[in-house]
């Protein structure tokens, strides 16, 4: 049988609903629909309960603090960003300067020598 003479047979006249197709689709109506009740059912109840959660909120003091909140008290405040970067920025106390740096670069900070027992691994690990 050829694939449009048996789609001639589910859809005889387009969008229909044939006998064929009925009796197809007969095993999997009630499962179908159990499957989609569960699902509507779970969508509503987190629907319901967010709208409840919601509504146990007190906003009052929000819009109160809100509306008595100057433009100039707005921008004094410090968000929390803000005060994340003045924690980790180091001070300029802490920072070496560039004569220092440059002469810790010419001295040797090791007299390991790798090429004295162990290899490389005892000598960059600093195990003997």
């Amino acid at each position: 049988m050829s694939k449009k003479a048996a789609e001639a047979t589910y859809r005889p006249k387009g969008y229909g609903v044939s006998p064929s197709l009925a009796r197809a689709r007969a095993p999997f109506r009630t499962q179908n629909a159990i499957t989609g009740l569960t699902l509507f059912g779970f969508a509503v109840s987190v629907w319901a309960y967010s709208i409840h959660a919601v509504k146990q909120d007190n906003f009052d003091d929000v819009d109160f603090e809100a509306l008595n909140t100057s433009v100039e008290e707005k921008a004094k405040r410090i968000s929390l960003e803000d005060e994340a970067k003045a924690r980790v920025q180091i001070p300029p106390s802490a920072v070496p300067s560039t004569e220092a740096v440059a002469a810790s670069a010419s001295t040797p900070t090791s007299t390991a020598n790798p090429s004295s027992g162990g290899g490389w691994f005892s000598w960059a690990w600093g195990s003997k």
